[in-house]
């Protein structure tokens, strides 16, 4: 069971913030008697700071029903926190989650019976210790024997007496965050308490939880139309994924279809260009059907897309690999399919336009926003709310509300499980490092979630540098974001001081995005990968390096994460570099003509920003 975090007696702005940046899932308001306690105006302003998912606590002692009923009339909290709970249980009725105080002490058994049946399926208890120096001793089996069927125990600051068994939810939090005159919290203390998870429980499956959440990112933000659909479609998926026969048809098509497994390619000459002890091994999804490793999340959900009934799909797509996979997968599976493009996205990836019609796919090019990739995922999740049951929604990335996120990760990490098996096969060993571009991060996080157990194997993500680190000239939202909510899901993006989404830029379609995959944040934010920028010269200069060395012309997006690796290799002085190769760079070849021109010499190749 995931342990839930509320952190108490928050005061200021700056902690508030704190805590929802760290993950705290309550925030507990104070309005009894404490240096901590706060006005209901001066809740109703620290409210503002928080994030919506943040769930809000008004935190009683002794209160009367008049006390309540003020703050739920001026504040609105989500739950009431009260000792003792009578003055709170009126408020079960009204709607309202509580959560009743009680003392481990010998009649607790009493206690909670007394008002169990009144407390509401939407409520929990909150178990304290008794605050005496002396304490009784716990009657401990007779505890354990009336609790059993009460689920909703949880621990509180002071924890419970030794003998205490009712199996209380989580360990206590003995020194509280908050400190100083009026309960003037330490911001870092408080993250320390609300950051409790760790690498381990995305490993162990604990992450996403129920609720969509990789610690403080993912969720699911969407209008109340959208909320059953996506229910019914991670229902669905779930059992997809673990019936053995739609993972018999999947793996069919993956090998019949789109090819794989895909080659590992040791890369000899990029490595001995990169200097000595380096060796380079190449993932190619750039030799997948439609080229580019879209095409395993693509037909993944299409089979799913037919399973649930469908009567038609819509997808988004930004560089048009996605949007070619989807075509492709819906034609091979019979079903209709409509894609979303970006007006800008539409004129520099002109070849992938043209194989999307020729595929049997309607092309909607969208000339509102930016026209890139975000204002098409704007339009292709307005197309899904106006027929959220008839229609699916193939998402490309590993990006938007829950459980896209995590159903994209488990299509594409085959990409990490079959490199990580042929490196052992082919090189004896695994790579000291692995790199893969990210945008919305499917094809990174479908190679570094496997080897996420691996710990002598260090994960870099590459983002697009553009052409600066000044908001507008980049699209390296891990590397300069902040937290915020796009597209379905709290995670990093590239906003202003206002919170307003701004545009990107990158030479490279597929990586022009303002957002990330929650997972990713969460994995930045715990340590496990590191992510830095390429700029738009780097990578160009990447992406000719490796045709002329290897005779493979990567996707633009790739190339970012060829620069990347050079660069590692020079700081590390060589070393053994698993790339990942997310796609060939066929489309790209209108933007690569359009930004480069030949000196007088007619050798020579100067690059032009367009």
């Amino acid at each position: 069971m995931r342990v839930r975090v509320k952190i108490c007696g928050i005061t200021t702005p700056e902690t508030a913030v704190a805590a929802a940046e760290a993950g705290a899932d309550a925030v507990g308001f104070v309005f009894a008697d404490s240096p901590r306690r706060v006005t209901i105006s001066e809740a109703v302003d620290l409210c503002a700071h928080l994030p919506p998912f943040v769930t809000k606590v008004a935190v009683f002692r002794y209160p009367t029903r008049r006390d309540v009923a003020e703050v739920i009339s001026h504040f609105r909290p989500d739950v009431l926190q009260a000792e003792p709970c009578d003055g709170i249980l009126d408020a079960v009725s009204a709607g309202f989650a509580i959560l009743p105080v009680f003392h481990d002490s010998p009649d607790l058994v009493a206690q909670i019976e007394r008002f169990w049946e009144s407390l509401g399926s939407r409520s929990a208890v909150l178990l304290e210790a008794i605050q005496k120096r002396r304490r009784r001793p716990s009657t401990g089996a007779a505890i354990r024997g009336g609790c059993e069927q009460w689920s909703g125990i949880i621990q509180g600051n002071q924890g419970c007496t030794p003998n205490c068994r009712v199996h209380p939810v989580g360990p206590p939090i003995r020194s509280t965050p908050e400190r100083g005159v009026k309960g003037l919290s330490d911001a870092s203390i408080v993250s320390h308490h609300a950051r409790r998870y760790t690498v381990q429980d995305l490993i162990a499956g604990n992450l996403p939880d129920q609720w969509g959440r990789y610690g403080p990112f993912g969720g699911r933000f969407v209008p109340e139309t959208l909320v059953h659909a996506l229910a019914r479609m991670e229902g669905e998926a779930r059992r997809a994924l673990s019936d053995q026969q739609f993972l018999e048809a999947l793996d069919h098509e993956l090998r019949a279809w789109v090819g794989r497994p895909t080659p590992l390619t040791h890369a000899v000459r990029l490595g001995e260009a990169w200097g000595r002890n380096t060796e380079v091994w190449l993932k190619r999804e750039d030799l997948t059907h439609t080229g580019a490793h879209k095409i395993n999340n693509a037909i993944g959900q299409a089979l799913l897309a037919a399973r649930l009934g469908v009567s038609r799909v819509v997808a988004e797509t930004g560089a048009g690999q996605h949007g070619v996979a989807a075509a492709a997968a819906c034609a091979r599976l019979g079903l209709p399919c409509t894609v979303y493009m970006g007006a800008v996205d539409v004129g520099r990836q002109a070849p992938n336009v043209d194989r999307m019609r020729r595929l049997g796919a309607q092309i909607v090019e969208v000339t509102s926003g930016d026209q890139t990739l975000r204002a098409a995922i704007d339009e292709a999740l307005r197309a899904w709310v106006a027929d959220p049951d008839g229609t699916y929604y193939l998402l490309g990335s590993a990006v938007g509300p829950h459980p896209y996120p995590w159903l994209v990760r488990e299509l594409q990490s085959i990409i990490g499980r079959e490199a990580r098996s042929q490196a052992l096969a082919q090189s004896g060993r695994l790579p000291d490092v692995a790199i893969a571009c990210v945008g919305g991060g499917s094809n990174a996080i479908g190679l570094f979630h496997p080897l996420l157990a691996d710990s002598q194997v260090a994960l870099l993500g590459v983002e697009a540098g553009g052409t600066g680190s000044q908001l507008g000239k980049h699209a390296a939202t891990l590397c300069f974001g902040s937290p915020g909510v796009l597209h379905g899901s709290r995670s990093l993006l590239l906003q202003d001081e206002h919170g307003q989404v701004i545009e990107t830029h990158s030479v490279s379609a597929g990586l022009d995005y303002p957002g990330v995959g929650p997972e990713h944040a969460f994995l930045q934010t715990v340590g496990r990968v590191k992510y830095e920028a390429i700029s738009d010269d780097d990578a160009i200069v990447a992406l000719d390096e490796c045709c002329a060395l290897e005779g493979i012309l990567p996707a633009l997006e790739s190339a970012h994460a060829l620069a990347a690796a050079k660069r590692w290799a020079a700081q590390h002085g060589g070393g053994h570099i698993l790339v990942g190769l997310s796609g060939r760079g066929d489309k790209d070849l209108p933007s690569l003509m359009s930004s480069w021109w030949a000196s007088p010499d007619g050798v020579t190749k100067i690059f032009r920003h367009s």
